[in-house]
């Protein structure tokens, strides 16, 4: 799964720079740079990939945003001082994007065992799964849509 390549490629591309700031030398960002090229043509062809299996809007709109953004990434590498500091907020962005894709993904799979205990469900409209994606990212621990909590669990 592509996605899950460009989620997992941004944590080693955060080691990697993490490691040439620590003093790691010129090769851990040369390899920073390299796996970096390598993640945006996953991006790219994630992008083409949905183009081509003609994913639902949702899907295509989450893969040419990750298309997108991995691309003004790349141009905010060579950038200076402010304008360069757009660089890891880019990745988050990317992160967040793949990590939706992801997500998204996933659903349409999930075990039945988790579907039973309530903690996820199948959606069933594109606008939908996007909204049930984004909540399951930012909330991990939150209750699920609907239900309420009347003490301590």
């Amino acid at each position: 799964m592509l996605a899950g390549a460009i989620v997992l490629g941004v944590f080693v591309q955060v080691y990697l720079i993490g490691s040439y700031i620590f003093g790691a030398g010129q090769g851990a960002l040369d390899a920073h740079k390299s796996v970096g090229f390598t993640v945006h043509g996953f991006e790219v062809l994630l992008f083409l990939a949905a183009l081509l299996a003609w994913l639902p809007r949702v899907d295509l709109v989450l893969s040419m945003l990750l298309a997108v953004c991995g691309t003004l990434q790349i141009g905010f590498a060579g950038a200076d001082k402010w304008v360069g500091g757009l660089h890891p907020v880019g990745a988050l962005f990317v992160l967040v994007l793949a990590t939706c894709l992801c997500a998204e993904a996933w659903s349409g799979i999930a075990p039945p065992s988790l579907l039973s205990r309530g903690r996820m469900r199948f959606a069933y409209h594109p606008d939908e799964r996007l909204a049930l994606a984004l909540h399951q990212l930012f909330s991990p621990i939150a209750l699920g849509v609907g239900e309420t909590h009347a003490g301590p669990r």
